[in-house]
């Protein structure tokens, strides 16, 4: 039995299996067990292995170098960016004059105890962070 390849996961090496085997090459996955036991084996044992028979190597070897041929000569996919919404500038505006009230507040003089700070810092910046945040997450 010879390696032909090696994957850290073993959904990879079942895959080029199945692969293999649908071009009538007889392979099997070894250390598959050993990596779903505890997945930081997978680099000290050298990850979940495809081997295949001695008599069968040349095949498997020439049937991955075709795999890897065909899939470089592939076109990628055009990727499109998302569109910019106009929700997204005006949520940011929101935010940026949200923390502007506070400096406002703040400098004329509005907040006279400590509650009052704490309460015009929670609700002015933390809703511009919480603003930003969201459409940071939401990319828009």
């Amino acid at each position: 039995m010879k390696t032909i390849a090696a994957f850290s996961k073993a959904e990879d090496a079942h895959l080029l299996r199945a692969r293999l085997e649908g071009n009538g090459i007889a392979a099997y996955v070894r250390d598959e067990y050993m990596v779903t036991l505890d997945w930081m084996y997978s680099n000290a044992i050298g990850g979940v292995k495809v081997e295949v028979s001695d008599e069968d190597y040349p095949a498997a070897v020439e049937f991955l170098t075709e795999e890897k041929a065909a899939f470089a000569s592939e076109q990628p996919l055009a990727v499109a960016k998302p569109p910019r919404h106009a929700v997204a500038r005006y949520l940011r505006l929101l935010s940026f004059l949200m923390a502007c009230l506070f400096l406002l507040l703040l400098a004329n003089g509005g907040v006279k105890t400590q509650a009052d700070l704490v309460w015009a810092l929670v609700t002015s910046c933390g809703l511009s962070v919480a603003i930003t945040v969201v459409c940071a997450l939401a990319n828009l």
